[in-house]
């Protein structure tokens, strides 16, 4: 099981789409859109980290990205991923991979709509 001690990564993340591309509340669109991108960096970190990629080069990886906030929640997401352990079995690492994307999902979620359930 992926184990994170909080939500900071993610809503930090969305946190700065909301201040930087919108002024009004986000609709459930574009709050499902966020959450999406969210989720799908947060899925292809994890499937890197997975698979033997190291921190220094994901991180070389992300600083290579030129839009600033996409970079961010690279590098946000890329911390928390080096929190959970890379595991021998197929099974686990599919296992994590799925949970960080859902946790990417929900964090985003939460940072959105200011439910902090």
């Amino acid at each position: 099981m992926v184990k994170i001690n909080n939500w900071f990564f993610a809503q930090l993340a969305c946190a700065v789409a909301l201040s930087s591309n919108a002024v009004a509340a986000p609709s459930s669109d574009e709050i499902m859109k966020e959450c999406a991108i969210s989720s799908s960096i947060a899925r292809g970190i994890m499937e890197k980290r997975q698979h033997g990629a190291s921190m220094r080069q994901l991180m070389e990886d992300a600083s290579r990205t030129e839009d600033e906030y996409m970079k961010g929640i690279k590098m946000l997401f890329i911390e928390q991923a080096f929190r959970v352990p890379s595991y021998e079995s197929a099974e686990r690492k599919s296992k994590a991979v799925d949970e960080f994307e859902n946790l990417g999902y929900a964090g985003c979620y939460m940072a959105l709509t200011g439910d902090k359930k």
